[in-house]
Protein backbone atom coordinates (compact mmCIF):
# COMPACT_ATOMS: atom_id res chain seq x y z
CA UNK A 1 0.00 0.00 0.00
CA UNK A 2 1.30 3.48 -0.85
CA UNK A 3 0.03 6.89 0.16
CA UNK A 4 -0.03 9.86 -2.21
CA UNK A 5 -0.30 13.56 -1.47
CA UNK A 6 -1.84 15.55 -4.31
CA UNK A 7 -2.31 19.26 -5.00
CA UNK A 8 -5.52 20.01 -6.86
CA UNK A 9 -7.00 23.26 -8.12
CA UNK A 10 -10.79 23.52 -7.86
CA UNK A 11 -13.31 26.13 -8.88
CA UNK A 12 -15.89 26.88 -6.19
CA UNK A 13 -19.51 26.09 -6.98
CA UNK A 14 -22.82 25.94 -5.18
CA UNK A 15 -25.96 23.92 -5.68
CA UNK A 16 -29.42 23.78 -4.18
CA UNK A 17 -30.41 20.21 -3.26
CA UNK A 18 -34.05 19.16 -3.01
CA UNK A 19 -35.94 19.70 0.21
CA UNK A 20 -35.47 17.07 2.91
CA UNK A 21 -38.04 14.32 3.14
CA UNK A 22 -37.98 14.74 6.91
CA UNK A 23 -37.85 18.03 8.84
CA UNK A 24 -34.30 19.30 9.35
CA UNK A 25 -34.85 21.70 12.20
CA UNK A 26 -38.02 21.18 14.21
CA UNK A 27 -38.43 22.43 17.78
CA UNK A 28 -40.96 21.52 20.40
CA UNK A 29 -41.80 25.14 21.23
CA UNK A 30 -41.17 28.68 20.04
CA UNK A 31 -39.50 30.71 22.79
CA UNK A 32 -36.93 33.46 23.03
CA UNK A 33 -35.58 31.93 26.23
CA UNK A 34 -33.51 28.75 25.65
CA UNK A 35 -34.37 25.83 27.93
CA UNK A 36 -32.10 25.12 30.87
CA UNK A 37 -29.56 22.32 30.43
CA UNK A 38 -29.16 19.93 33.33
CA UNK A 39 -25.48 19.55 34.22
CA UNK A 40 -26.07 15.97 35.36
CA UNK A 41 -24.78 13.58 32.69
CA UNK A 42 -26.11 10.41 34.28
CA UNK A 43 -28.73 9.03 31.93
CA UNK A 44 -30.75 5.93 31.42
CA UNK A 45 -33.59 4.75 29.23
CA UNK A 46 -36.29 2.18 29.75
CA UNK A 47 -36.83 1.89 26.01
CA UNK A 48 -35.28 -1.20 24.40
CA UNK A 49 -32.86 -0.67 21.53
CA UNK A 50 -34.69 -1.58 18.31
CA UNK A 51 -31.53 -2.09 16.21
CA UNK A 52 -29.21 -4.83 17.42
CA UNK A 53 -25.99 -6.39 16.22
CA UNK A 54 -26.70 -10.12 15.92
CA UNK A 55 -23.17 -11.22 15.16
CA UNK A 56 -19.90 -10.11 13.64
CA UNK A 57 -17.28 -12.35 12.06
CA UNK A 58 -13.90 -11.59 10.53
CA UNK A 59 -13.61 -12.36 6.83
CA UNK A 60 -10.46 -14.38 7.28
CA UNK A 61 -10.34 -17.83 5.71
CA UNK A 62 -8.44 -20.06 8.20
CA UNK A 63 -6.10 -21.07 5.36
CA UNK A 64 -5.04 -17.47 4.66
CA UNK A 65 -1.72 -16.09 5.83
CA UNK A 66 -1.37 -12.35 6.51
CA UNK A 67 -4.41 -11.35 4.47
CA UNK A 68 -4.97 -7.81 3.23
CA UNK A 69 -8.72 -7.30 3.04
CA UNK A 70 -11.31 -4.63 2.50
CA UNK A 71 -14.85 -5.80 1.76
CA UNK A 72 -16.63 -3.80 -0.94
CA UNK A 73 -19.83 -5.76 -1.68
CA UNK A 74 -21.97 -8.35 0.10
CA UNK A 75 -24.90 -10.52 -1.01
CA UNK A 76 -26.92 -13.14 0.87
CA UNK A 77 -28.58 -16.38 -0.29
CA UNK A 78 -31.02 -17.27 2.49
CA UNK A 79 -32.09 -20.53 0.79
CA UNK A 80 -28.49 -21.73 0.82
CA UNK A 81 -27.83 -20.22 4.27
CA UNK A 82 -24.80 -18.37 2.94
CA UNK A 83 -23.38 -14.89 2.61
CA UNK A 84 -20.79 -13.83 0.05
CA UNK A 85 -18.50 -10.81 0.08
CA UNK A 86 -15.83 -9.49 -2.25
CA UNK A 87 -13.04 -6.94 -2.09
CA UNK A 88 -9.30 -6.92 -1.58
CA UNK A 89 -8.40 -10.55 -1.01
CA UNK A 90 -11.00 -11.90 -3.45
CA UNK A 91 -14.26 -13.71 -2.69
CA UNK A 92 -15.20 -14.79 0.85
CA UNK A 93 -17.91 -17.33 1.61
CA UNK A 94 -19.75 -17.55 4.97
CA UNK A 95 -22.15 -19.94 6.62
CA UNK A 96 -24.95 -17.94 8.27
CA UNK A 97 -25.77 -20.49 10.98
CA UNK A 98 -23.53 -20.56 12.85
CA UNK A 99 -21.80 -17.50 11.38
CA UNK A 100 -18.52 -18.90 10.09
CA UNK A 101 -16.01 -18.01 7.38
CA UNK A 102 -15.98 -21.08 5.12
CA UNK A 103 -13.36 -20.22 2.53
CA UNK A 104 -12.09 -17.85 -0.12
CA UNK A 105 -11.40 -17.61 -3.84
CA UNK A 106 -8.73 -17.62 -4.98
CA UNK A 107 -7.35 -19.75 -2.14
CA UNK A 108 -5.06 -17.79 0.15
CA UNK A 109 -6.92 -14.50 -0.32
CA UNK A 110 -4.70 -12.97 -2.97
CA UNK A 111 -7.32 -11.80 -5.46
CA UNK A 112 -9.45 -8.71 -5.90
CA UNK A 113 -13.03 -8.16 -7.01
CA UNK A 114 -15.21 -5.06 -6.84
CA UNK A 115 -18.80 -6.33 -7.15
CA UNK A 116 -20.70 -9.61 -7.06
CA UNK A 117 -24.10 -10.90 -8.21
CA UNK A 118 -25.94 -14.11 -7.29
CA UNK A 119 -26.75 -16.31 -10.29
CA UNK A 120 -28.40 -19.22 -8.41
CA UNK A 121 -27.29 -22.84 -7.96
CA UNK A 122 -24.20 -21.73 -6.00
CA UNK A 123 -22.94 -19.70 -8.97
CA UNK A 124 -21.67 -16.13 -8.57
CA UNK A 125 -20.68 -13.43 -11.04
CA UNK A 126 -17.68 -11.40 -9.86
CA UNK A 127 -16.36 -8.21 -11.49
CA UNK A 128 -12.92 -6.66 -11.57
CA UNK A 129 -12.43 -3.25 -13.15
CA UNK A 130 -9.15 -4.28 -14.77
CA UNK A 131 -9.91 -7.77 -16.03
CA UNK A 132 -13.66 -8.23 -16.48
CA UNK A 133 -16.37 -10.62 -15.28
CA UNK A 134 -15.87 -14.11 -13.84
CA UNK A 135 -18.32 -16.88 -12.94
CA UNK A 136 -17.34 -18.91 -9.87
CA UNK A 137 -18.90 -22.17 -8.71
CA UNK A 138 -19.06 -22.39 -4.88
CA UNK A 139 -20.97 -25.68 -4.68
CA UNK A 140 -17.89 -27.52 -3.41
CA UNK A 141 -14.45 -26.65 -2.11
CA UNK A 142 -12.09 -25.60 -3.58
CA UNK A 143 -14.22 -23.11 -5.48
CA UNK A 144 -13.76 -23.06 -9.25
CA UNK A 145 -13.83 -20.40 -11.95
CA UNK A 146 -16.09 -21.79 -14.69
CA UNK A 147 -16.50 -18.83 -17.04
CA UNK A 148 -15.15 -15.36 -17.81
CA UNK A 149 -15.39 -12.39 -20.15
CA UNK A 150 -12.88 -9.58 -20.52
CA UNK A 151 -14.62 -6.24 -19.96
CA UNK A 152 -12.49 -3.23 -19.13
CA UNK A 153 -14.05 -1.24 -16.28
CA UNK A 154 -16.58 -3.89 -15.14
CA UNK A 155 -18.40 -2.70 -12.01
CA UNK A 156 -21.94 -3.28 -10.69
CA UNK A 157 -24.11 -6.05 -12.13
CA UNK A 158 -27.72 -7.23 -12.27
CA UNK A 159 -28.88 -10.68 -13.42
CA UNK A 160 -32.14 -11.58 -15.16
CA UNK A 161 -31.79 -15.06 -16.61
CA UNK A 162 -30.06 -15.56 -19.02
CA UNK A 163 -28.71 -11.99 -19.19
CA UNK A 164 -26.09 -10.37 -17.01
CA UNK A 165 -26.16 -6.56 -17.22
CA UNK A 166 -22.82 -5.01 -16.33
CA UNK A 167 -22.09 -1.34 -15.62
CA UNK A 168 -18.89 -0.44 -17.43
CA UNK A 169 -16.77 2.35 -15.92
CA UNK A 170 -15.78 3.30 -19.47
CA UNK A 171 -19.32 4.70 -19.88
CA UNK A 172 -21.44 1.83 -21.15
CA UNK A 173 -23.88 -0.92 -20.17
CA UNK A 174 -22.80 -4.36 -21.39
CA UNK A 175 -25.35 -7.14 -21.92
CA UNK A 176 -23.81 -10.59 -21.50
CA UNK A 177 -25.70 -13.85 -22.11
CA UNK A 178 -24.84 -16.84 -19.92
CA UNK A 179 -25.39 -20.24 -21.54
CA UNK A 180 -25.91 -23.64 -19.90
CA UNK A 181 -22.13 -24.17 -19.81
CA UNK A 182 -21.66 -20.88 -17.93
CA UNK A 183 -19.94 -19.26 -20.88
CA UNK A 184 -20.45 -15.53 -21.40
CA UNK A 185 -21.31 -14.02 -24.76
CA UNK A 186 -21.43 -10.29 -25.37
CA UNK A 187 -24.85 -9.44 -26.84
CA UNK A 188 -24.84 -5.64 -26.78
CA UNK A 189 -22.88 -2.68 -25.45
CA UNK A 190 -25.01 0.42 -24.85
CA UNK A 191 -22.99 3.63 -24.93
CA UNK A 192 -23.99 6.98 -23.47
CA UNK A 193 -23.25 6.58 -19.76
CA UNK A 194 -20.44 8.48 -18.05
CA UNK A 195 -19.32 6.88 -14.77
CA UNK A 196 -21.78 4.09 -13.87
CA UNK A 197 -21.18 2.49 -10.47
CA UNK A 198 -24.11 0.13 -9.93
CA UNK A 199 -27.53 -0.77 -11.29
CA UNK A 200 -30.77 -2.59 -10.49
CA UNK A 201 -33.39 -4.16 -12.74
CA UNK A 202 -37.06 -3.58 -11.94
CA UNK A 203 -39.40 -5.33 -14.38
CA UNK A 204 -38.63 -4.12 -17.89
CA UNK A 205 -36.50 -1.23 -16.65
CA UNK A 206 -32.93 -0.89 -15.42
CA UNK A 207 -31.79 2.03 -13.29
CA UNK A 208 -28.12 3.00 -13.18
CA UNK A 209 -26.39 4.97 -10.40
CA UNK A 210 -24.02 7.05 -12.50
CA UNK A 211 -21.58 9.06 -10.42
CA UNK A 212 -21.46 11.82 -13.04
CA UNK A 213 -24.91 11.79 -14.67
CA UNK A 214 -27.11 10.81 -11.70
CA UNK A 215 -30.01 8.35 -12.02
CA UNK A 216 -30.21 6.88 -15.52
CA UNK A 217 -33.27 4.85 -16.68
CA UNK A 218 -32.81 2.18 -19.39
CA UNK A 219 -35.68 0.46 -21.21
CA UNK A 220 -35.14 -3.32 -21.21
CA UNK A 221 -38.32 -4.26 -23.07
CA UNK A 222 -35.92 -5.96 -25.48
CA UNK A 223 -32.97 -7.03 -23.28
CA UNK A 224 -30.75 -7.49 -26.32
CA UNK A 225 -31.42 -3.93 -27.53
CA UNK A 226 -31.68 -1.72 -24.41
CA UNK A 227 -32.74 1.90 -24.88
CA UNK A 228 -31.07 4.70 -22.93
CA UNK A 229 -33.39 7.40 -21.54
CA UNK A 230 -32.55 10.88 -20.25
CA UNK A 231 -30.54 10.96 -17.04
CA UNK A 232 -31.88 12.77 -13.97
CA UNK A 233 -29.27 14.68 -11.98
CA UNK A 234 -28.88 13.71 -8.32
CA UNK A 235 -28.03 15.93 -5.36
CA UNK A 236 -24.61 14.27 -5.09
CA UNK A 237 -22.64 11.66 -6.97
CA UNK A 238 -24.85 8.55 -7.33
CA UNK A 239 -23.06 5.50 -5.91
CA UNK A 240 -25.70 2.85 -5.28
CA UNK A 241 -29.47 2.46 -5.48
CA UNK A 242 -32.41 0.26 -4.60
CA UNK A 243 -35.99 0.15 -5.92
CA UNK A 244 -39.07 -0.52 -3.80
CA UNK A 245 -42.79 -0.09 -4.49
CA UNK A 246 -42.48 2.35 -7.37
CA UNK A 247 -39.69 4.42 -5.83
CA UNK A 248 -35.92 4.54 -6.25
CA UNK A 249 -33.63 5.38 -3.33
CA UNK A 250 -30.18 6.55 -4.41
CA UNK A 251 -27.08 6.74 -2.21
CA UNK A 252 -25.63 10.15 -3.12
CA UNK A 253 -22.56 10.23 -0.90
CA UNK A 254 -22.20 13.22 1.40
CA UNK A 255 -25.68 14.54 0.54
CA UNK A 256 -27.41 11.38 1.87
CA UNK A 257 -30.20 9.39 0.20
CA UNK A 258 -32.30 10.90 -2.58
CA UNK A 259 -35.84 9.60 -3.19
CA UNK A 260 -37.32 9.35 -6.70
CA UNK A 261 -40.85 8.55 -7.82
CA UNK A 262 -41.01 6.02 -10.66
CA UNK A 263 -44.63 6.74 -11.57
CA UNK A 264 -43.23 7.34 -15.04
CA UNK A 265 -40.54 4.63 -15.18
CA UNK A 266 -38.58 6.32 -17.96
CA UNK A 267 -38.62 9.74 -16.27
CA UNK A 268 -37.81 9.47 -12.53
CA UNK A 269 -38.85 12.48 -10.46
CA UNK A 270 -36.89 13.58 -7.40
CA UNK A 271 -39.25 14.06 -4.45
CA UNK A 272 -36.84 14.60 -1.55
CA UNK A 273 -33.49 14.17 0.10
CA UNK A 274 -32.74 12.39 3.37
CA UNK A 275 -29.67 14.13 4.76
CA UNK A 276 -27.19 12.44 7.10
CA UNK A 277 -24.07 13.80 8.72
CA UNK A 278 -22.02 11.11 7.02
CA UNK A 279 -21.70 9.99 3.42
CA UNK A 280 -24.16 7.23 2.43
CA UNK A 281 -22.41 4.91 -0.03
CA UNK A 282 -24.80 1.93 -0.23
CA UNK A 283 -28.54 1.30 0.15
CA UNK A 284 -30.79 -1.75 0.20
CA UNK A 285 -34.52 -2.26 0.78
CA UNK A 286 -36.89 -5.09 1.68
CA UNK A 287 -40.07 -5.65 3.66
CA UNK A 288 -40.88 -1.95 3.99
CA UNK A 289 -37.42 -1.08 5.33
CA UNK A 290 -34.67 1.03 3.79
CA UNK A 291 -31.10 0.48 4.98
CA UNK A 292 -28.19 2.80 4.24
CA UNK A 293 -24.56 2.50 5.19
CA UNK A 294 -21.76 5.04 5.27
CA UNK A 295 -18.20 4.83 6.45
CA UNK A 296 -19.34 5.65 10.00
CA UNK A 297 -22.95 4.55 10.46
CA UNK A 298 -25.70 2.12 9.50
CA UNK A 299 -29.14 3.75 9.24
CA UNK A 300 -32.60 2.23 8.82
CA UNK A 301 -35.88 3.88 7.84
CA UNK A 302 -39.49 2.76 7.55
CA UNK A 303 -40.66 3.09 3.92
CA UNK A 304 -44.11 1.54 4.40
CA UNK A 305 -45.23 4.82 2.84
CA UNK A 306 -42.55 4.95 0.12
CA UNK A 307 -42.64 8.69 -0.44
CA UNK A 308 -42.37 9.45 3.29
CA UNK A 309 -39.39 7.60 4.78
CA UNK A 310 -39.42 7.71 8.57
CA UNK A 311 -36.22 7.22 10.58
CA UNK A 312 -36.10 4.20 12.86
CA UNK A 313 -32.54 3.87 14.14
CA UNK A 314 -28.84 4.51 13.58
CA UNK A 315 -25.84 2.44 14.66
CA UNK A 316 -22.12 3.11 14.38
CA UNK A 317 -20.05 0.74 12.27
CA UNK A 318 -16.82 0.01 14.13
CA UNK A 319 -14.65 -0.10 11.03
CA UNK A 320 -15.52 1.28 7.58
CA UNK A 321 -18.94 0.36 6.23
CA UNK A 322 -18.85 -0.11 2.44
CA UNK A 323 -21.99 -2.01 1.40
CA UNK A 324 -25.30 -3.24 2.80
CA UNK A 325 -27.80 -5.86 1.64
CA UNK A 326 -31.17 -6.52 3.27
CA UNK A 327 -33.68 -9.35 3.59
CA UNK A 328 -36.77 -9.08 5.80
CA UNK A 329 -35.88 -7.20 8.96
CA UNK A 330 -32.19 -8.11 8.73
CA UNK A 331 -29.25 -6.43 7.06
CA UNK A 332 -25.68 -7.53 6.40
CA UNK A 333 -22.86 -4.98 6.23
CA UNK A 334 -19.48 -5.27 4.52
CA UNK A 335 -17.63 -3.46 7.30
CA UNK A 336 -14.08 -3.25 5.91
CA UNK A 337 -12.66 -6.56 7.18
CA UNK A 338 -15.72 -7.67 9.13
CA UNK A 339 -19.11 -9.04 8.10
CA UNK A 340 -21.88 -7.75 10.38
CA UNK A 341 -25.48 -8.89 10.72
CA UNK A 342 -28.02 -6.45 12.20
CA UNK A 343 -31.72 -6.87 12.85
CA UNK A 344 -34.44 -4.40 13.76
CA UNK A 345 -37.72 -4.77 15.63
CA UNK A 346 -40.14 -2.19 14.21
CA UNK A 347 -42.44 -2.62 17.21
CA UNK A 348 -39.78 -1.12 19.46
CA UNK A 349 -39.81 2.65 19.17
CA UNK A 350 -36.81 4.50 20.54
CA UNK A 351 -34.92 7.74 19.93
CA UNK A 352 -31.45 7.79 18.36
CA UNK A 353 -29.11 10.73 18.79
CA UNK A 354 -26.74 11.69 15.96
CA UNK A 355 -24.39 14.57 16.85
CA UNK A 356 -22.55 16.48 14.13
CA UNK A 357 -19.71 17.25 14.33
CA UNK A 358 -18.51 14.63 16.78
CA UNK A 359 -15.38 16.67 17.46
CA UNK A 360 -15.81 20.46 17.69
CA UNK A 361 -13.12 23.03 16.88
CA UNK A 362 -14.11 26.49 18.12
CA UNK A 363 -13.64 29.45 15.78
CA UNK A 364 -11.58 32.57 16.48
CA UNK A 365 -14.40 34.18 18.44
CA UNK A 366 -14.48 31.17 20.74
CA UNK A 367 -17.78 29.69 19.61
CA UNK A 368 -19.18 26.76 17.65
CA UNK A 369 -22.33 24.69 17.24
CA UNK A 370 -23.23 21.00 17.36
CA UNK A 371 -26.36 19.78 15.60
CA UNK A 372 -28.17 17.00 17.48
CA UNK A 373 -30.46 15.04 15.15
CA UNK A 374 -32.99 12.43 16.18
CA UNK A 375 -32.63 9.47 13.81
CA UNK A 376 -35.02 7.34 15.86
CA UNK A 377 -38.77 6.77 15.88
CA UNK A 378 -39.74 8.39 19.21
CA UNK A 379 -38.95 11.76 20.85
CA UNK A 380 -35.35 12.34 21.90
CA UNK A 381 -34.87 14.06 25.26
CA UNK A 382 -31.60 15.84 26.04
CA UNK A 383 -31.38 15.11 29.77
CA UNK A 384 -28.02 16.72 30.46
CA UNK A 385 -24.91 18.37 29.01
CA UNK A 386 -21.82 19.57 30.84
CA UNK A 387 -18.08 20.13 30.63
CA UNK A 388 -15.42 19.86 33.32
CA UNK A 389 -13.87 23.06 31.98
CA UNK A 390 -15.76 25.93 33.65
CA UNK A 391 -14.71 28.34 30.89
CA UNK A 392 -17.07 26.59 28.48
CA UNK A 393 -20.70 27.73 28.22
CA UNK A 394 -23.47 25.58 26.73
CA UNK A 395 -26.91 26.58 25.45
CA UNK A 396 -29.50 24.64 23.49
CA UNK A 397 -32.62 25.76 21.61
CA UNK A 398 -34.71 22.72 22.58
CA UNK A 399 -34.26 19.64 24.74
CA UNK A 400 -37.15 17.68 23.19
CA UNK A 401 -36.54 16.60 19.58
CA UNK A 402 -39.20 14.87 17.51
CA UNK A 403 -38.29 11.98 15.15
CA UNK A 404 -36.51 13.46 12.14
CA UNK A 405 -35.99 16.77 13.95
CA UNK A 406 -32.89 18.46 15.31
CA UNK A 407 -31.61 20.84 17.97
CA UNK A 408 -28.61 23.17 18.02
CA UNK A 409 -26.19 23.01 20.94
CA UNK A 410 -24.21 26.27 21.09
CA UNK A 411 -20.76 26.09 22.65
CA UNK A 412 -18.80 29.21 23.56
CA UNK A 413 -15.93 30.56 25.61
CA UNK A 414 -14.28 33.94 26.04
CA UNK A 415 -12.25 35.01 22.99
CA UNK A 416 -8.54 34.48 23.59
CA UNK A 417 -9.06 31.58 25.99
CA UNK A 418 -5.80 29.62 26.23
CA UNK A 419 -5.36 25.86 25.79
CA UNK A 420 -8.97 24.75 25.60
CA UNK A 421 -8.99 20.98 25.26
CA UNK A 422 -11.94 19.36 26.99
CA UNK A 423 -15.00 17.17 26.50
CA UNK A 424 -18.71 17.76 26.60
CA UNK A 425 -20.69 14.92 28.12
CA UNK A 426 -24.11 14.59 26.52
CA UNK A 427 -26.89 12.60 28.19
CA UNK A 428 -30.06 11.53 26.38
CA UNK A 429 -32.76 8.91 26.47
CA UNK A 430 -31.22 7.12 23.48
CA UNK A 431 -31.06 3.49 24.71
CA UNK A 432 -28.08 2.71 22.49
CA UNK A 433 -26.01 5.80 23.34
CA UNK A 434 -27.37 7.23 26.61
CA UNK A 435 -24.12 9.08 27.28
CA UNK A 436 -21.72 10.45 24.68
CA UNK A 437 -18.55 12.52 24.81
CA UNK A 438 -17.76 15.25 22.28
CA UNK A 439 -14.20 16.63 22.14
CA UNK A 440 -13.89 20.43 22.09
CA UNK A 441 -10.67 22.28 21.23
CA UNK A 442 -9.57 25.69 20.00
CA UNK A 443 -6.58 27.06 18.11
CA UNK A 444 -4.67 27.77 21.31
CA UNK A 445 -4.68 24.11 22.35
CA UNK A 446 -2.90 22.61 19.36
CA UNK A 447 0.50 24.25 19.71
CA UNK A 448 2.24 25.43 16.55
CA UNK A 449 -0.48 24.09 14.23
CA UNK A 450 -2.30 26.68 12.13
CA UNK A 451 -5.75 27.86 13.06
CA UNK A 452 -8.56 28.12 10.54
CA UNK A 453 -8.09 31.31 8.53
CA UNK A 454 -4.35 31.71 9.22
CA UNK A 455 -1.86 31.93 6.35
CA UNK A 456 -0.23 28.62 5.45
CA UNK A 457 3.57 28.37 5.17
CA UNK A 458 5.00 27.94 1.68
CA UNK A 459 5.82 24.38 0.58
CA UNK A 460 6.56 22.30 -2.51
CA UNK A 461 5.01 18.92 -3.39
CA UNK A 462 5.09 16.61 -6.37
CA UNK A 463 1.93 15.66 -8.25
CA UNK A 464 1.26 12.15 -9.60
CA UNK A 465 3.17 13.02 -12.81
CA UNK A 466 6.30 14.05 -10.92
CA UNK A 467 5.84 17.81 -11.47
CA UNK A 468 6.75 20.10 -8.58
CA UNK A 469 4.09 22.51 -7.38
CA UNK A 470 4.78 25.41 -4.99
CA UNK A 471 1.96 26.77 -2.85
CA UNK A 472 2.97 30.40 -3.37
CA UNK A 473 2.60 29.93 -7.15
CA UNK A 474 -1.07 29.14 -6.65
CA UNK A 475 -2.05 32.46 -5.09
CA UNK A 476 -5.52 33.46 -6.22
CA UNK A 477 -6.64 29.86 -6.72
CA UNK A 478 -8.25 27.44 -4.24
CA UNK A 479 -5.85 24.64 -3.25
CA UNK A 480 -7.02 21.27 -1.96
CA UNK A 481 -4.75 18.64 -0.41
CA UNK A 482 -6.09 15.14 -1.07
CA UNK A 483 -4.84 12.14 0.90
CA UNK A 484 -5.66 8.66 -0.36
CA UNK A 485 -4.30 5.14 -0.53
CA UNK A 486 -3.55 2.92 -3.52
CA UNK A 487 -4.25 -0.71 -2.72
Amino acid sequence: MSFLLILGLLQACTSSPPDDVTPDDTHSEDTHQPPALDSNCDSGSAAPDPLTLDWRVPEVDPSMEDPLVELLDVEVDLDAGRAYAVGQGGLFVYDLSPPTALGSFPPGGHGRYHHLELLGNDLLALSNRDSGVFIVDTSSSPYQEVGSSFLQGAQGMAYVEPYLFVADAQGALAVLEINDSNQLTEVEVLEGLASPWDLVVDGSWAYVADNSLGLVPIDLSNPEAPQLKEAVATAGGAQDLTVSDGHAYVATGATGIEVFSLTQPGAPESIGLIEYGTAIVSVSSDNGLLWGVGHEDLVVLDISVPSEPMPLAIESTPQYGMHVTAAGSTAWVADWNLLDQFSIDKTRLAPAVDPSPRELFLNRSGSGTITLRNRGASPLLITGAASEDSRLELAIDTIDIIPGGSATLRVSTTPGTEDLDTEICLATNDPNNPRQSIQVTNSKSIGPALAIGEEAPDFVLEDIDGNSLRLSDQLGHPVVLVYFATW
